[in-house]
This record gives structure tokens, C-alpha cells and sequence, in this order.
């Protein structure tokens, strides 16, 4: 039993040397402007797994069991004219307070020289489960990154345990193009098919700062076409909004990789979404230590000795 452990008040953890966890902890959420009321939260335990079943296969499950929320209080029905990929999320928890939310194999290859790729299959996330691949390619010292993601995606039933009413399934396809650029900043550009079956362009900018934060904003232009309130005929409403990652080993008295993301978007729309991705690779490839191997000598946290000098790769 831990506590303050990577950021979270205690936590119930078994861990090995071959990368196997299970940990039980509290989990909240938290849902913002929703027309029946500004603030709506959820408490709760999650318990997680992951597994090394074999060499680079890794299974991840995760269970949530809600003890307190106020997002089922929201009343006001979808009106997106678009599939409901994301905007019936009050329909998901006030079905069932109890939710697989992740259950799932990723197989990990390296078929060549600074390429590598990922196959998934499972329950993606609590609205959809499916199988997809990834493939990325990092060329060396260049600053960019190419990467391509394809899933088959079933909308998964509120209560969790099968598969929607609607029987909505759909194929996405996004193809994602990363640049750094000085000061820590990168540009990504994700083109393809997003999750309403709706096609066009996700633009993100981010700033990587010297403490690990990162702090950045997106958005999307699709021909999701969504006319409904807050948008209207002859302005449709685009999907935008900002995003921080924040280093939990800055907050605590011990050393830590975890990272906390956030989000905020003005809406809950179903235009220009994706699904949650059961592993991303490029996101795994820029983690900080990978960054600091890279850019330093790998010892520049240890603060023992200026060592932040230019290194040739």
C-alpha cells in the first residue's frame, strides 16, 4: 500500500521485474459546462492490470467501479444529427455504475530500422471496442515523424457488457505527420477518417518545457457538417480545445515517469473525434526519458553535475 504514489492519494500496487502490475486506487472524472449544470464529477475505484504475456505482447484490462456521480443527472438528449460517438456519454454512466473499461492485447514489432509497430485488439475504451494497427517511422536526427493508425471500431452498449442497439461500426483511418520545432514546440497534422465516419483535418500545436510540462490546443475541420446548437445552418460547429500534460514526479517528494493528461474542450460533439488509441507510439517514443536520453546523457536528472552539453547523434 503507497501513498502520494504517482499521483494519487493511496494506492494498492504488486508490481515485478517483468513489468507485470495490478493496482487498486480512486479514480475521479470530472464533466464541464453541461447545460444542467456547470460542474459534474465522478468517484470512484479502479482496479488495472498489465501483463507481459510475451515477449513485446502486453495484455491491459482496467474495471471501474463508480461509487458517487453527477454526470447521469444530465437530462438534455443528444441533438447531433451525426452518429453519437461521444455525445451520449450521461446514457454510458447512468447505466451501470460498474464498467470494463479496458480489456485488451498489443503486440509490439520492429520489422525495421527506425520503424516500429503495434497490432491491438480488445476493448479500446468504456464506448468502443475493436482491432486496428499502427505503424510509425522516425528518421534519424531528422525532428519528424511519420505515423498511420487504423482501427475497426464497434460501439460498445451503455451498461458495458455487449454491444449497442445501433450496431454502429465504423473503420478510421488517421495518418499523422509530427514536427519539432525549436523552443520544444511540435506541429502535428492528422489527416484521414475520424469516428463519426466524418473525414478531414486535426491540427495540434504543444510546447515541451524544460520541467516536462506540456501545454497545447487543437483543431479539427471536417465535413462532419454539425449544424445543431452551438452550431447552426451556414456555421457548423468544428471540434477544438486545449490539452496539458503534467510530469507527477514534479509534485512529489520521489521520482516517477507517470504523466497526468488533461483536457478541456467548449462541447461534448460527435464531429472530429477519435477513438482512444490502445497504445500510441509516437507518444511512447517522445516520453521525457527517451527525450533526455536523446538530448543529454541520460544522467541530467540525477543534478550531480552540469552535463546539459551538446551531444553529436
Amino acid at each position: 500500500m503507497l501513498y502520494q504514489d504517482e499521483g494519487h492519494l493511496v494506492t494498492f500496487k504488486s508490481e515485478d521485474l517483468m513489468q507485470n502490475r495490478f493496482t487498486i486506487r480512486p479514480s475521479l472524472g470530472v464533466y464541464l459546462n453541461d447545460p444542467a449544470g456547470e460542474f459534474k464529477y465522478e468517484v470512484g475505484i479502479q482496479a488495472a492490470v498489465n501483463y507481459r504475456l510475451a515477449r513485446r505482447t502486453y495484455f491491459t484490462g482496467a474495471v471501474n467501479y463508480n461509487i458517487y456521480e453527477t454526470i447521469s443527472d444530465v437530462t438534455q438528449p443528444s441533438n447531433s444529427t451525426l452518429p453519437h460517438v461521444r455525445s451520449d456519454i450521461a446514457e454510458y454512466k447512468r447505466a451501470s455504475p460498474f464498467k470494463l473499461t479496458r480489456f485488451l492485447v498489443n503486440q509490439l514489432y520492429f520489422p525495421a530500422e527506425r520503424v516500429y509497430a503495434r497490432a491491438s485488439a480488445g476493448y479500446y475504451e468504456e464506448m468502443f471496442a475493436g482491432v486496428g494497427a499502427q505503424v510509425l517511422y522516425l528518421p534519424r536526427g531528422a525532428g519528424w515523424g511519420l505515423d498511420l493508425a487504423v482501427d475497426w471500431v464497434k460501439q460498445r452498449d451503455h451498461e458495458g457488457l455487449g454491444f449497442s442497439d445501433y450496431n454502429y461500426d465504423t473503420v478510421t483511418a488517421i495518418a499523422s505527420f509530427n514536427y519539432r520545432l525549436p523552443l520544444g514546440v511540435t506541429a502535428t497534422a492528422r489527416g484521414g477518417r475520424f469516428l463519426a465516419k466524418d473525414e478531414g483535418v486535426r491540427f495540434e500545436f504543444k510546447r515541451r518545457f524544460a520541467s516536462g510540462y506540456e501545454a497545447g490546443f487543437w483543431y479539427t475541420r471536417t465535413n462532419g457538417n454539425d449544424i445543431t446548437s452551438p452550431g447552426a445552418p451556414g456555421d457548423p460547429y468544428y471540434d477544438k480545445g486545449i490539452f496539458l500534460a503534467v510530469p507527477i514526479g514534479t509534485l512529489l517528494t520521489k521520482d516517477t515517469q507517470a504523466v497526468a493528461f488533461m483536457s478541456i474542450a467548449p462541447w461534448t460533439r460527435d464531429v472530429g473525434q477519435m477513438v482512444v488509441s490502445p497504445l500510441d507510439l509516437y507518444r511512447l517514443m517522445e516520453k521525457p526519458l527517451v527525450i533526455d536520453v536523446h538530448e543529454h546523457d541520460g544522467l541530467v536528472q540525477f543534478g550531480d553535475r552540469d552535463d546539459d552539453y551538446h551531444r553529436v547523434q
